[in-house]
């Protein structure tokens, strides 16, 4: 595990920090998805929505704290408002993606540095997380550094996945059957 013995401590703890920062893009991402679903099913379209309409949908989004109960909530919304094949096919990888993601966030919220030397100086070498899994876990400063990029591309597909439902139910549902 020498491959971090040439980092500072404040480098990892930097490089934790941009992971969580991307990972924040995800979840902002998420709630684009069930907003534009929520709004175009209740309210006409997300043209239609007020400033008002997305803190409140956005509020009740982020109320739900836990990803896997904000995943299912969508995942409700999709396969009861989407009847498109390919756009099902991508929540489906979107999701299974969110959720391996979810994993490295996990790293970097709750694993500690660890390596040798002083805060102040080199030495930090590696995140330990012996307690999410019975495997003694070791994760590099290479590895938590190419985190934020997967975090980044993850959001930019769920993003570019929110436009295209918003757009589909606008379409492609007739206002009557919208959540109904």
């Amino acid at each position: 595990m020498s491959e971090g013995a040439d980092v500072t401590w404040e480098e990892f703890y930097e490089a934790i920090g941009r992971g969580m920062t991307a990972w924040s893009g995800v979840e902002n991402a998420l709630c684009d998805v069930f907003s534009r679903i929520l709004i175009c099913c209740i309210g006409g379209g997300m043209k239609a929505g007020t400033h008002q309409n997305l803190w409140l949908v956005g509020n009740i989004f982020n109320s739900i704290t836990n990803l896997p109960a904000r995943l299912g909530m969508i995942d409700d919304m999709v396969q009861r408002e989407v009847s498109d094949p390919a756009l099902l096919g991508e929540w489906k990888t979107l999701k299974n993606k969110v959720g391996t993601l979810y994993k490295k966030r996990n790293v970097l919220a709750h694993c500690g540095v660890w390596g040798s030397g002083t805060d102040s100086g080199e030495g930090a070498s590696f995140l330990r997380a012996p307690f999410f899994s019975s495997k003694d876990e070791v994760y590099g400063f290479q590895q938590v550094t190419s985190w934020p990029s997967s975090f980044k591309a993850l959001e930019d597909r769920t993003t570019e996945f929110a436009v295209a439902v918003n757009k589909w139910i606008v379409d492609n549902r007739p206002v009557e059957a919208r959540l109904r």
